[in-house]
């Protein structure tokens, strides 16, 4: 346990200490609101899970990139509706896989009035 100790806090210095790749994980939840879904029915009844992991490579102090891979599985059925008008016992099940790669410009880090030769510097 103390060696797992050890590891961990061994591993949190070496990450902070190489800045320019940040690594991230992120979950969440996925809805669905369209034709297949019952407009009455709460949406936590067809709530599925989401799930992601990005890289971020920070190029300069202005300017970063993020590659990013997201996955989500969304569900839709109106055999909960209360119109009988939308009662058409229709469902559907799908996953959704996404790959990202986006540049980040950090606005925060632009002082104004300082001096800049190049603005990405």
């Amino acid at each position: 346990m103390r060696n797992l100790f050890l590891l961990l806090i061994g591993l949190l210095f070496s990450v902070s200490a190489f800045s320019q790749v940040e690594i991230g994980i992120k979950g969440g939840g996925a809805f669905y609101f369209g034709d297949i879904s019952a407009k009455n029915s709460s949406s936590f009844n067809n709530a599925k899970g989401t799930a992601g992991l990005n890289v971020r490579y920070n190029y300069k102090p202005y300017l970063s990139f993020n590659l990013g891979y997201n996955w989500a599985q969304i569900i839709g059925t109106d055999a909960y509706s209360a119109s009988a008008v939308n009662f058409r016992n229709l469902s559907m099940s799908t996953y959704i896989n996404e790959i990202s790669l986006m540049p980040e410009f950090n606005f925060l880090n632009v002082k104004i009035g300082e001096k800049v030769n190049s603005l990405l510097m």
